[in-house]
C-alpha cells in the first residue's frame, strides 16, 4: 500500500474543539480564514460532531469550499450531550449529562453527516 496520499500531511494539526466558541468568544469568520489556512499548509484537521452541535463541521465545510486544497480530517463521534439521548450515562461533574452513544444508528448517521464535508 503507497503511502503517497499521507506525503503532504504535517506533522503538525490542527484540534478545531474551540471554533465555535469553546473556549470563549468566537468569530465564524475568523474561524473559517484559520481553517483554510491550516488546510493550504496541509495540516490534518481533527474534530468532532460533539463540538458545537455540528456547528465546527459546518464551519470545516465553508473553509473547504474557499479552497482548492485538498483537506485531511480527522473526526470522532460517539459524544452526545443532549438529554434523553440513547447510551450510557456518565457523572462528569461538570453539571450536565454526558451519553456515549454507540448505537449502530448513531454511528451511521455520525458518519453519513462528517462525509458531507465533501459537500
Amino acid at each position: 500500500m503507497s503511502n503517497s496520499n499521507f506525503s503532504a500531511i504535517k506533522q503538525m494539526g490542527y484540534g478545531a474543539m474551540g471554533l465555535e466558541g469553546y473556549y470563549g468568544e468566537s468569530d465564524d469568520s475568523a474561524a473559517v480564514d484559520t481553517l483554510v489556512h491550516a488546510i493550504e499548509h496541509g495540516m490534518m484537521i481533527d474534530t468532532a460532531d460533539a463540538y458545537g452541535a455540528g456547528h465546527n463541521e459546518d464551519l470545516i465545510k465553508q473553509a473547504i469550499a474557499k479552497t482548492d486544497a485538498k483537506p485531511f480530517i480527522a473526526t470522532k463521534f460517539g459524544i452526545v450531550f443532549e438529554e434523553g439521548q440513547t447510551g450510557s450515562q456518565l457523572d462528569t461533574g461538570w453539571g450536565f449529562p454526558l451519553t456515549i452513544n454507540g448505537t449502530k444508528e448513531y454511528v451511521a448517521r455520525a458518519i453519513d453527516n462528517s462525509l458531507s464535508f465533501r459537500g
